[in-house]
């Protein structure tokens, strides 16, 4: 294949590789103000593209992406090392044009996409890991959650089901939603990372990227999630919330039945991955959140970054 650098993806180009909602122009518009430079290696000859990376700069380092948990390089499984690193080196040689001094790259986590050509052909070109996140996520398939839960995940699902809990999709009133989901994580000490002014913003400019679901009980809303579409085949659990205010509802763990009817809807709705994210607090893995997330069937994978200085 002939390859070619270009900052724009041709009409009609086909894409090879698995495109990130975090790596897309509409999205980051509404991420920060700064100037986003896209980078495609493409086969003009038969009008494919095999990569893609963004980059934001900021006091002279480029990064990927910037203010997002990761951007990072999107490759074609048909890509070998040598052909990442000729991307990779005609990249590096444009943003020094820009005055990039420093790459930050966030690279997405191992359960999205196998990262170990990638990581080899950074490695090659002398980028360092600095730092290594794990996460945390359930492969769909064509086996049930429930069987993979630990028993006493189990059972508050089946306490739910026998008081009458119902899973909904929120199509209307996503706004009410986000302020609900927004004053419980406060009250539970737990703050979002996003408040429901800014979330509403960025929903309404990607109205297919954000999905909310909910777990009723007699009416009232015990559990609600805002999760985000990153790609066709993953779903990412970005702000799950629980109820505060009814101390009788708590013992139901609603939250446990609300992750078990949404990798319902993924397998329904083609998703392969449902993420459930990181369990850092203040930095640090917090044992409470990884050992509820691995209850519930969720298997560790980590998300690498790294860093190169250009000479």
């Amino acid at each position: 294949m002939k390859f070619k650098l270009l900052d724009h993806l041709p009409v009609n180009c086909q894409i090879c590789y698995q495109p990130y909602l975090y790596n897309e122009s509409k999205f980051l518009e509404t991420n920060n103000d700064l100037t986003h430079y896209h980078f495609y290696w493409t086969d003009e000859e038969i009008n494919k593209a095999y990569a893609h990376v963004v980059f934001s700069i900021h006091d002279e380092i480029g990064y990927s992406n910037y203010k997002l948990p990761f951007g990072g390089i999107e490759t074609s499984a048909d890509l070998n090392e040598e052909e990442v690193i000729l991307f990779l080196t005609a990249v590096e040689l444009e943003l020094v044009k820009l005055g990039v001094q420093k790459i930050r790259i966030h690279q997405a986590p191992e359960a999205y996409q196998e990262q170990v050509i990638v990581s080899s052909a950074l490695d090659a070109l002398g980028y360092k890991v600095i730092q290594n996140r794990v996460f945390h996520a359930i492969s769909v398939d064509e086996r049930d959650l429930f069987s993979r839960m630990h028993r006493m995940e189990q059972r508050k699902i089946n306490k739910c089901i026998q008081n009458g809990a119902e899973f909904k999709q929120i199509k209307r009133g996503k706004k009410k939603t986000f302020q609900w989901i927004e004053r419980h994580r406060t009250l539970d000490y737990k703050p979002p990372s996003m408040n429901w002014v800014d979330l509403e913003n960025t929903s309404e400019r990607n109205p297919k990227a954000y999905l909310v679901f909910g777990v009723y009980m007699d009416g009232w809303l015990l559990a609600a999630t805002v999760a985000v579409k990153v790609s066709d085949n993953i779903l990412y659990h970005f702000m799950p919330a629980s109820c505060t205010d009814f101390q009788h509802y708590r013992k139901f763990s609603p939250m446990v039945m609300l992750v078990n009817e949404m990798y319902k809807w993924c397998a329904e709705n083609g998703i392969k991955v449902l993420d459930l994210g990181t369990s850092y607090v203040d930095m640090k893995l917090k044992d409470s959140l990884v050992n509820f997330k691995e209850n519930i069937g969720g298997k560790s994978n980590e998300a690498l970054s790294w860093m190169k200085v250009l000479s």
